[in-house]
């Protein structure tokens, strides 16, 4: 859930953000080139087996905080450019539908 309210928060601090320097479409794609980034990089951390980060997957009663952060590091960058990609095109196709109109 935690990951969640942060995608959610990081998605519209974009929208905020590329509306005010009016390029919101460059600033979400920026914004899913860092995600991507960053996801790569946490995936790479949980390979090496860092304070077992990786452990949320199957710690099941037994989760400690390291691994509900390596849980919320993973899924957050996913889940909040996921939610980029629907602003986008959600954006694309507001934008044809007014050239239509």
């Amino acid at each position: 859930m935690l990951s969640v309210a942060i995608a959610v928060l990081v998605v519209v601090a974009v929208v905020l953000i590329g509306r005010r320097v009016g390029a919101l479409g460059r600033i979400t794609l920026a914004s899913l080139a860092l995600l991507a980034a960053i996801w790569v990089g946490v995936v790479a951390l949980e390979n090496t087996g860092w304070r077992d980060t990786d452990g949320w997957v199957d710690c099941n009663d037994y989760c400690n905080g390291w691994h509900r952060t390596g849980a919320v590091l993973f899924w957050t960058p996913l889940l909040a450019g996921v939610l980029l990609v629907l602003v986008l095109v959600g954006g694309l196709l507001a934008r044809v539908a007014r050239r239509n109109r």
